[in-house]
């Protein structure tokens, strides 16, 4: 028995076959360049479509996933995707340049609030200082020093007079904002102080430590004046007074929110619901509301006379960093690690609005989480 092997008949089917492939899937780049031209063009002009309807977030991001297909090349974009970006960037969105550059800190900013006037702002930093700015000159104002472990939290008291920083060594200082002078220093803490909240009257200056604990100070003389204890687990991450400064609420990574009488320490309620460590808290602007975001993904509203759930404020699956209440406090927004931020009705937890592509949660620095790298 001879067997006879035909290699030059085995490479010309392979070659054979390998032409037939090759057409095919090139007749299948054709049809998904022609599907994926398609999908522009009705994205281009849906985006068009919404600008009346002020429907701005949804209608910026059909125009960049309509422009965005062809990110690859840029080249034979369709002219429908183009208009239907060019208009919503014309008439519903604002685009955002550096105006200025605040140069100064040697390590990572932490904190950063405004001044009440909106006329300065104050940075803190992992290199140990604050520094107040104009926010017009983008001029350094005044470096505010004493610290030489990293600063987490930053606030200005409500007449902006004062600034308060605070930190890695467990001390809250507070200075003079127009000539960068010490004033007093608040203690307590044994663990790293990750929030600070001016009283309305900026009598009184509330902490908020890992170490389970909130303190109030004299923020004339940082004496002592009450200490708020009971939060169980890794610390207290947030703290808030009301509106009228008769409660102070705090957040814990015990999953409860708790109301504080902020002059005798007396605790008013305990807010238990959450599946997860409270990362933000707010006082509605009456002050008959408190608002929780938690990393259980929901926010969570809540009657401060008597601790009763008013709303479950429902997520979408990822954690919540911050929220905050509209100026007259008929809305609520939400926003996480999701690159989206929600806008609810505070009453019903009905949602109102998403607004995609919010890239980061900007209004509360995580203590362990630098939030930008400086020059």
């Amino acid at each position: 028995m001879t067997l006879v092997i035909r290699i030059g008949q085995s490479e010309s089917v392979i070659a054979e076959q390998a032409g037939e492939i090759d057409e095919k899937n090139a007749a299948l780049r054709e049809q998904l360049a022609a599907q994926t031209r398609l999908l522009s063009v009705q994205r281009g002009l849906r985006a068009k479509a919404l600008i009346p309807e002020n429907r701005e977030a949804e209608a910026l991001l059909l125009g960049i996933q309509a422009v965005g297909a062809y990110a690859h090349s840029w080249t034979d974009v369709p002219r429908e995707a183009l208009e239907g970006l060019e208009q919503v960037l014309a008439h519903d969105t604002v685009i955002i340049t550096d105006e200025r550059v605040l140069e100064g800190h040697s390590d990572y900013l932490t904190g950063i609030a405004y001044a009440p006037d909106g006329e300065r702002i104050v940075t803190a930093g992992y290199d140990g200082t604050a520094r107040i700015w104009d926010v017009n000159a983008g001029a350094p104002v005044a470096v505010l020093t004493g610290s030489e472990a990293k600063l987490v939290a930053v606030a200005f008291s409500p007449d902006g007079a004062r600034v308060a920083a605070a930190g890695a060594d467990r001390v809250a200082r507070i200075w003079d904002a127009a000539t960068g002078e010490a004033i007093a220093r608040c203690e307590g803490h044994t663990a790293t102080i990750v929030q600070l909240a001016f009283s309305p009257d900026g009598r009184r200056l509330a902490t908020a430590g890992l170490d389970r604990a909130a303190r109030i100070c004299d923020a004339a003389t940082g004496a002592p004046l009450v200490a708020l204890e009971g939060h169980r687990a890794d610390g207290i991450i947030d703290v808030a007074f009301a509106p009228d400064g008769a409660r102070v609420a705090t957040a814990g990574r015990d999953a409860t929110a708790r109301i504080w009488d902020p002059t005798t320490g007396a605790l008013l309620a305990t807010l238990v619901g959450h599946g997860g460590p409270i990362n933000a808290l707010e006082f509605s602007p009456d002050g008959a509301r408190l608002a929780t975001a938690s990393e259980d993904h929901d926010a969570r509203t809540w009657d401060v006379a008597t601790g009763a759930l008013v709303a479950v404020l429902e997520g979408d699956g990822q954690r919540l960093i911050d929220l905050r209440y509209a100026p007259g406090g008929a809305r609520l927004v939400t926003n996480g690690w999701s690159r989206s931020a929600r806008v609810f009705d505070p009453e019903s937890g009905a949602l109102v609005r998403e607004l995609q592509e919010v890239m980061a949660p900007a209004s509360r620095p995580s203590p362990t989480r630098p939030t930008a790298s400086s020059s």
